[in-house]
């Protein structure tokens, strides 16, 4: 369960661990085996009965399982209050597990920095789809974490080429965005 990189540097000729990177670039996966029984556990928490539940969804009495409830289909759908409380529950998912990561790391050295690789779609602005969401969201982790970093990678164009000055605009633009995401949390 644990993967820790380490940040190092060399300090009067030692090499000194100054920062540990609990994973990089972490995702939580759309559906799996091991996420629905979760899955369940905090639509239950979060809704009170099956009347709840579809009230809250949108959905016809007979659609929704409140025992099992379906993953929703990994597709845009704005204004779905199933596929919100699904990335909620995902965004969840990863607060518990850098939570115990950290709870970890810091037993042991209550004074080393950590911090978590995040990737560009941690910030939900720009997706190929909804299951590109990390559901790492830098807001949610910044109280958990020492500081946070983010990797980005140029997309418009391709990888580092522009066919004008426009795109590459486009491209900053993107990047702004997402450095004021995770920057906003202090």
């Amino acid at each position: 369960e644990y993967y820790w990189k380490t940040f190092a540097t060399r300090y009067q000729g030692r090499k000194v661990i100054f920062a540990i990177d609990l994973l990089n670039e972490p995702s939580i996966s759309w559906d799996s085996p091991a996420m629905r029984p979760k899955w369940a556990l905090w639509v239950h928490s979060h809704y009170s009965d099956a009347q709840a539940l579809t009230r809250a969804w949108g959905e016809a009495a007979g659609k929704v399982s409140y025992q099992s409830p379906a993953v929703p289909p990994a597709s845009n759908a704005p204004g779905s209050r199933w596929l919100l409380d699904y990335q909620h529950f995902r965004e969840t998912v990863a607060q518990q597990w850098v939570h115990r990561q950290v709870a970890a790391i810091k037993s042991a050295d209550p004074h080393r920095l950590v911090t978590a690789g995040l990737i560009q779609w941690s910030v939900p602005s720009l997706l190929p789809g909804v299951q590109h969401y990390s559901a790492f969201r830098p807001s949610a982790l910044a109280p958990l974490l020492d500081f946070l970093e983010v990797h980005f990678y140029p997309l418009e164009g391709g990888f580092y080429s522009y066919r004008s000055p426009q795109e590459e605009a486009r491209n900053l633009a993107y990047l702004e965005g997402v450095v004021r995401e995770v920057a906003a949390p202090g």
